[in-house]
């Protein structure tokens, strides 16, 4: 399925690291309006009256040797039943989790502030703090993109660095409503390649990784690492762990590696990407929230993200 190449050009723009190379890509490449800055409409006001959310047991066993389908259990509490044991329940996430490189819990009314290069939404979407379900309290992060015939993107955007050969991303989804199309929820962002934890379908919805990379003539290929793919039920909290392990060289060339995913209790599965991996860069990018990447017709979507973390080092990371 070929993906969104007006979409695909943004984020090799977006790899060029600045603020206002973004907005200036964004708005040359695709039209977008750029980055938007403070605390977006639609954000609750915290107080005393916050609703409790489902929880979500992942202890279903793979279906078949295309997925790996999770069941989701009954609701009784905020906390996912596969969430790590050391999940804080009684104060911010990221105050008691220091170890992470990078750490985003949503929490606190400038939530924005730990992405360097803040907001991306365009068309209009909706991303706001949600206080009806979370993995940690008080707020989930909600993402919302709507149904037509341009993509869309309504993510948060970070820089990290340096670029190390060792790379992993965690985070907590809950799924509100899914559309047909495909729809990334986190990126990941080389100098000249992006990893996309990837959803699509709307029952259930399949988690894989896509990958993008720039090739020789200046256009771009798309892969999928092969041998990842889950299934995943609307409605329940899931804790997804994507381990990345480059191996590459200046100039893309391609060298493999290997990249893992966890998803709750289901286990692990592993694939080495299909395209060149280039670590001639300094930096990378992290992306969190909803936008299209498949062809259209474009589907509605709206997701829940907490606790979004990134730990980056050397080979075998703990």
């Amino acid at each position: 399925m070929r993906r969104v190449g007006r979409r695909a050009d943004v984020l090799f723009a977006l790899a060029m690291g600045t603020a206002g190379a973004v907005a200036a890509s964004c708005s040359l490449d695709a039209g977008l309006d750029g980055l938007t800055g403070g605390r977006p409409p639609g954000v609750p006001d915290s107080g005393s009256d916050v609703a409790p959310g489902p929880d979500a047991s992942d202890d279903g066993n793979g279906s078949g040797s295309d997925s790996t389908t999770l069941d989701s259990g009954a609701p009784d509490s905020t906390m996912p039943l596969d969430a790590p044991a050391d999940v804080a329940v009684d104060g911010p996430f990221c105050a008691t989790h220091t170890t992470y490189t990078f750490c985003a819990d949503f929490d606190e009314p400038g939530y924005q502030d730990a992405w360097t290069l803040g907001t991306l939404i365009n068309p209009p979407g909706n991303m706001f703090q949600d206080p009806n379900a979370f993995t940690s309290p008080r707020f989930s992060l909600a993402a919302e993109k709507f149904a037509g015939d341009s993509g869309a993107t309504t993510v948060l955007v970070t820089t990290l660095s340096p670029l190390t050969p060792a790379l992993e991303v965690a985070f907590d989804l809950w799924v509100v409503q899914a559309g047909t199309s495909g729809a990334l929820v986190a990126e990941v962002q080389l100098p000249d390649q992006t990893f996309v934890v990837l959803l699509k379908g709307a029952g259930p919805v399949t988690l894989t990784i896509d990958e993008s990379s720039r090739n020789a003539e200046g256009g771009i290929s798309y892969g999928n690492v092969p041998g990842v793919s889950f299934s995943l039920a609307t409605g329940a909290w899931y804790h997804v762990t994507v381990d990345f392990e480059f191996i590459g060289s200046s100039g893309g060339n391609p060298a493999g590696g290997n990249v893992a995913v966890t998803v709750g209790d289901a286990g692990t599965l592993s694939g080495t990407p299909t395209l060149p991996v280039d670590l001639s860069g300094t930096s990378l990018q992290l992306h969190a929230g909803i936008a299209d990447w498949t062809n259209p017709p474009f589907g509605a979507w709206l997701v829940r993200l907490d606790n979004f973390v990134a730990l980056q080092g050397a080979m075998g990371l703990p």
